[in-house]
């Protein structure tokens, strides 16, 4: 019975995580200045949806390097896609990403980008966003190619 639990891939996936982050966890106690092991911390939070830990420790990260890509996209996904995210999140999310696809031209950042218009209202930059993405030919299409389809189907309201 316990082999037949271990093999189910969202049990697989959290037993993952879990001994990661215990792993990033004690690098962290000799280097807790790390912003490397403080953002693979905070990617794993997210993916737990532990949002609250995660968005304190990519504001961490920025403040130590504030051209980290990957916490300035993903701090951005997280207030753009978050419920009941605070006040200002929708703004702050489109500054985030509009940074970080400044850094760097990348589906996934550009997707975030295109989310980040889209909460905002910009519906017509949401779609230009997400067509660059679609562009750069992302490994997984179908997922922005229904991104371009939620962007178009919400247009027309």
């Amino acid at each position: 019975m316990l082999l037949g639990v271990l093999n189910h891939p969202q049990i697989n996936q959290r037993i993952k995580l879990h001994l990661m982050e215990e792993k990033i966890r004690q690098a962290l106690i000799k280097k807790p200045h790390s912003t490397e092991l403080q953002s693979a911390l905070a990617d794993i939070l997210l993916e737990k949806k532990a949002y609250r830990q995660a968005k304190l420790l990519y504001q961490q990260v920025l403040q130590g390097n504030p051209n980290n890509v990957t916490a300035l996209n993903n701090l951005a996904w997280l207030y753009a896609t978050t419920k009941n995210a605070p006040p200002g999140a929708k703004k702050r999310s489109l500054a985030l990403s509009l940074k970080a696809a400044a850094i760097k031209q990348k589906p996934f950042i550009l997707d975030t980008l295109a989310e980040a218009y889209f909460i905002n209202g910009e519906k017509e930059k949401a779609l230009q966003a997400i067509e660059a993405a679609i562009a750069l030919h992302p490994d997984n299409i179908d997922y922005y190619i229904s991104q371009r389809q939620k962007f178009i189907k919400n247009e027309s309201r």
